[in-house]
């Protein structure tokens, strides 16, 4: 298993958008992003996200961790 690297929620948004989602409306400081037959992932504006977030995150997503944290360190 990976250790998670610690990112910012923009860099998050970033990540995500790379792999398919789109950034759909901002909510206070949360940005909600969508994909087509997928749920909703809202994702906060923190210059830190915690590790417990950043799991939940990835795992709503369906993206493979590996893959995401490939992508997070390579950026």
């Amino acid at each position: 298993m990976s250790k998670l690297p610690v990112v910012s929620g923009l860099e998050v948004i970033k990540a995500l958008v790379s792999f398919g989602w789109v950034a759909d409306r901002q909510r206070g400081d949360h940005v909600i992003l969508e994909r087509s037959g997928r749920r909703s992932i809202p994702v906060p504006l923190y210059p830190e996200i915690s590790k417990k977030l950043l799991r939940k995150i990835i795992k709503e997503s369906g993206i493979d961790r590996k893959e995401f944290i490939r992508y997070l360190i390579e950026k």
